[in-house]
């Protein structure tokens, strides 16, 4: 697994020093470090922006450690600070610690293992004085503070009353449920006395740092031992006083510095259990992607602005030869081509690139050796750096097209077929109907009537074969007609209706209702068929058809009733398929083909149409027409 890289910068004017801490640190199993080794102090305070941690000797011959530190916590207040010293007075290390030091460690004692996690707990542990701000603000401070003697309480009480209601004081002069009566009265600094009887300070220490690791801690003692005063620091506590030595403001800044960076910590802590959060949230939506390109059978790849693929998934992977699969991320994959080709097969791209987006549907040769057809959309987007990419999705629909290229033949086979047969057939039956007219002008007289109503029903039954012949070759027609067609409002076929109606009968057309419009020729075929249609079954010569049309956000709804008898519900399916007619064709000539050529219209432009229950005289056709652009 691969470390993750760190910079560090080393300051000793000791080359001996220098190199033991480098050749430690490149041994590190935590991290990969970067460091960077300075004999001068000053012009490697200029190095360290950006750096990760300073490792500092305590003595210089131009300044001493501790000016260093505070040089460097002044202009990288973030930065943590681990100091190097060959001295083992514990006020130097109380007072390192106090500075901002992060660790102290005495050459001496100078171990790999103890240098390299003192360096690694440092960074994982960044000063959390990079949050901007103080966290306390105005809000007043809950105080708990732990002595056994009582002037000693009531002297600590008596110095923070000067400020007023900045802080709320509480006392005890022991320790027993020290934690409970924190989360009592929702402490944020104790401040405690490091000779308690019967328990030492430091263990009073670790039970709350075990249990409120963010509530801070302040140490009292009488004693001015420095040893005490590290142990206390390296335990947790934030600050150590000696009694007798502090005044109000001290202990003041003291309280309000201790409690400022506990909750810096516990506001950091949680930023960094949110960014985990996030991570993970990342991770898993970046594991679904993943699951969802694995799975998709769709090719998908992305381009960069050099055209090389830096993203694809095993769809399109498994295009190429398994040999050379590898070698396709990172490359345009038009290496081997002539600028020619490569020109070409690239102009999509371009495209994509400058307008945001292409579209094309495009026969490649793979190197596989087939050739597919694909239906490529590609799609310009941007990432954080302001990089832009094309995603690129390609289905193949090679199998599609071909469905398509054979049943366009095939449509293309039907309607020449269905056009030579009615063709061809009615030569023969014009043939007949002649032959019968001609029987009927010379052989008028001298045929029995018997004879002159057969020949009555065979010009009859002849005519009605023309007239399905012309129908059938309607219908056959129908999807060429309607196709491409100029749009056209509905009022405006109103007199072509009636030219167009072949009746007998008197007819009145009422249209009412929002103008619309649609394709001329494909609402002619389906008005004049559904008026003809009640024409045909009305039982009184003067037919009325209203005609009423509305619009919504997407449809057209028209309907169409008559005054006629109506038809029964069990036929509202029947009536729209081929050849049928609910009276025979002595009663009522049709091919029934009308409203068949109605449906197939409507089909065509995913339509519909249904006839409505109806419990009085009429017919209602309800139709619904999708709107057309334009």
């Amino acid at each position: 697994m691969t470390k993750p890289v760190k910079t560090i910068v080393v300051i000793d004017d000791c080359v001996d020093d220098l190199e033991v801490c480098v050749r430690i640190l490149s041994q590190s199993q935590r991290y990969d470090y970067t460091i960077i080794a300075d004999t001068n102090p000053l012009s490697a305070v200029a190095r360290l922006k950006g750096v990760d941690c300073a490792i500092i000797d305590y003595q210089f011959p131009s300044m001493t450690g501790l000016a260093l530190l505070k040089k460097i916590k002044m202009l990288y207040p973030s930065l943590p600070v681990i100091v190097l010293t060959g001295q083992v007075k514990e006020e130097i290390a109380v007072e390192l610690l106090k500075s901002g030091a992060a660790d102290y460690i005495n050459k001496a004692d100078l171990l790999s293992i103890q240098f390299d996690n003192a360096v690694a707990n440092a960074i994982d542990s960044m000063n959390t004085s990079s949050v901007v701000g103080s966290t306390l603000l105005n809000t007043a401070i809950n105080v708990l503070v732990i002595d056994d003697n009582v002037d000693d309480l009531e002297l600590c009480e008596r110095l923070l009353k000067k400020f007023g209601s900045r802080f709320n004081v509480s006392s005890n002069t022991h320790t027993d449920n020290l934690c409970e009566q924190i989360r009592h009265n929702d402490v944020d600094c104790v401040v405690l006395d490091y000779s308690m009887p019967g328990r030492s300070g430091l263990e009073v220490l670790k039970e709350v740092m075990d249990q409120l690791p963010y509530v801070a801690v302040v140490m009292m003692t009488g004693q001015g031992n420095e040893k005490v005063a590290v142990d206390a620091i390296k335990n947790g506590a934030e600050n150590y006083l000696i009694k007798g030595q502090f005044s109000s403001d001290l202990l003041h800044s003291s309280i309000v510095q201790a409690v400022d960076k506990k909750r810096l910590e516990k506001h950091l802590l949680k930023k960094e259990a949110d960014l985990q959060e996030s991570r993970m949230r990342l991770q898993d939506s970046h594991n679904f992607l993943q699951l969802i390109l694995r799975n998709m059978k769709s090719c998908i790849f992305v381009k960069d602005s050099q055209y090389r693929i830096v993203e694809a998934n095993e769809a399109f992977l498994e295009l190429y030869p398994e040999q050379s699969r590898g070698n396709v991320i990172g490359t345009t994959t038009l290496e081997d081509y002539d600028e020619k080709e490569a020109e070409a097969f690239l102009a999509m791209d371009k495209l994509a690139f400058e307008q945001g987006q292409s579209q094309t549907l495009e026969c490649v040769l793979f190197p596989d050796g087939k050739r597919r057809t694909l239906f490529t959309t590609k799609t310009k987007f941007a990432n954080s750096y302001n990089e832009t990419f094309i995603l690129c999705v390609a289905t193949d629909v090679t199998e599609r097209e071909n469905l398509i290229s054979q049943l366009q033949k095939s449509n293309a086979d039907l309607e020449d077929f269905a056009y030579v047969a009615s063709h061809d057939l009615k030569s023969p039956l014009n043939a007949i109907c002649k032959l019968i007219n001609w029987i009927d002008e010379d052989y008028s007289e001298q045929l029995p009537e018997q004879v002159k109503e057969y020949f009555s029903l065979i010009e009859g039954r002849a005519g009605r074969m023309s007239r399905l012949l012309e129908d059938l070759l309607q219908y056959s027609r129908v999807q060429k007609d309607i196709a491409n067609t100029d749009l056209v409002n509905v009022k405006d076929v109103e007199e072509e209706l009636r030219a167009l109606v072949d009746d007998s009968k008197t007819l009145r057309i009422h249209i009412k209702g929002d103008n619309v419009r649609l394709p001329k020729i494909a609402l002619k075929i389906v008005l004049i068929n559904l008026i003809n249609n009640a024409i045909k079954h009305h039982d009184k010569n003067h037919v009325v058809v209203d005609i009423t049309v509305k619009k919504s956000e997407r449809d057209y709804f028209i309907s169409i009733a008559d005054d006629g008898p109506g038809i029964l519900p069990q036929y509202k399916e029947k009536i729209f398929e081929m050849f049928q007619t609910l009276k025979p064709r002595d009663q009522v000539e049709g091919s029934g083909m009308g409203l068949a050529m109605v449906k197939k219209v409507l089909n065509y432009y995913q339509g519909d149409i249904v006839l409505e229950p109806s419990s009085d005289r009429g017919a209602t056709f309800s139709i619904t027409w999708p709107l057309i652009a334009g």
